[in-house]
């Protein structure tokens, strides 16, 4: 079976998700804060309205769904303002959106 989440932004202030989940996300930030997409397989996307008019989608956190890019958001002022990001190859069973995302820090000893 072939698993697909394409993820996106609309207008200015939607965060759009298709494939085998489907939702719209209302998301604004008027000091260009990111937002944070999770997903049930590890993966971390982070999501920015630029101040260029462009929303743009950037992996912060590797998970095991094959993650690519099917569009690079290119001009603000057409129907090419928003990358589209693809998750592929892994059955995502839920995801979230947030304003906040943190990791622990990477040491130099060994655990």
């Amino acid at each position: 079976m072939s698993y697909e989440i394409i993820v996106s932004g609309a207008s200015d202030d939607l965060v759009e998700i298709d494939g085998d989940i489907t939702e719209e996300f209302s998301y604004y930030s008027d000091n260009e804060e990111p937002a944070y997409l999770g997903f049930s397989d590890g993966t971390v996307l982070r999501i920015i309205y630029d101040e260029t008019g462009l929303w743009k989608i950037v992996q912060i956190n590797e998970g095991s769904a094959d993650v690519e890019y099917d569009f690079k958001a290119t001009d603000s002022d057409s129907d090419k303002y928003s990358d589209v990001v693809a998750l592929r190859n892994e059955k995502i069973d839920w995801l979230m959106l947030g304003s906040a995302f943190v990791k622990r820090k990477k040491s130099n000893s060994k655990e």
